[in-house]
């Protein structure tokens, strides 16, 4: 008896490897038009755990390749964050590529409440990048509760039983100024 499932896939391999070495011809013909554009000023939304509401405004400098400095915060009614960012990547620039990145947040809640909360976070992750539009940046990491200032609990309340350090999922859609 014959196995049926081993012909598609041996068109479907000469065809994918003739599309792909097309591909390669093509970019090396036309280089310039293929070529990296470097990612100096981005500005986008930071998702994740962010507070006051999970999604923060966010301008990411890359002064030197690889290496890019950034702030991000938003402010609404007695409410407000501010956090800085640095970020090392691991390919040149204009490239999609992993990065790990260290960040800090202050945050306040002027309501009743009177929350202040400080937190650092430990990322890792992939950014993918189009040629001259927008970059998508996602990765893991974890959370570190540098200080948390909550208001006195006068019922039954859960604030003592989070840990220290908690895993955080870190995204980021960004464009590309210059």
């Amino acid at each position: 008896m014959r196995d049926a499932t081993g012909i598609p896939l041996g068109v479907f391999l000469v065809v994918a490897g003739s599309i792909s070495e097309r591909a390669a011809a093509a970019e090396q013909s036309d280089g310039a038009a293929t070529e990296a554009v470097p990612h100096r000023l981005s500005a986008g939304v930071r998702f994740g755990f962010v507070p006051p509401i999970f999604a923060v405004a966010e301008l990411l400098a890359r002064p030197i390749p690889q290496l890019g400095l950034g702030i991000f915060g938003m402010a609404i009614p007695d409410k407000r964050s501010i956090g800085g960012e640095v970020m090392l990547e691991t390919r040149p620039d204009g490239i999609s590529t992993p990065y790990f990145q260290l960040a800090y947040l202050y945050y306040r809640d002027r309501t009743p409440r009177d929350e202040r909360a400080q937190v650092a976070y430990a990322t890792a992750g992939y950014i993918w990048r189009t040629r001259v539009g927008p970059e998508f940046q996602l990765g893991a990491g974890a959370l570190f509760i540098v200080s948390d200032q909550l208001p006195q609990c006068t019922e039954f309340c859960f604030s003592d039983l989070f840990p220290k350090i908690l895993p955080t999922v870190d995204m980021a859609l960004r464009f590309n100024l210059f």
